[in-house]
């Protein structure tokens, strides 16, 4: 941690800002990627779930129909 503090002591003022505008472009990218990933694996779940859920289903009705 130090030697990024004295690093950043010797930039200039004109590439420290560059460095800021790279990190927020960084930080926002990753929040942006984050928050589409958990909504891909979320609809992934879902999708999963109903497809489970129709063969469940689809299994109780075919043993109902010959246990009659």
């Amino acid at each position: 941690v130090e030697s990024i503090l004295t690093y950043n002591k010797e930039l200039s003022k004109e590439q420290r800002f560059i460095q800021w505008q790279d990190i927020k472009v960084k930080a926002i990218g990753r929040m942006v990627a984050v928050a589409y990933a958990f909504s891909l694996i979320t609809v992934t779940l879902k999708c999963q779930i109903s497809i489970l859920a129709a063969q469940l289903s689809a299994s109780l009705t075919e043993k109902e129909e010959d246990y009659w």
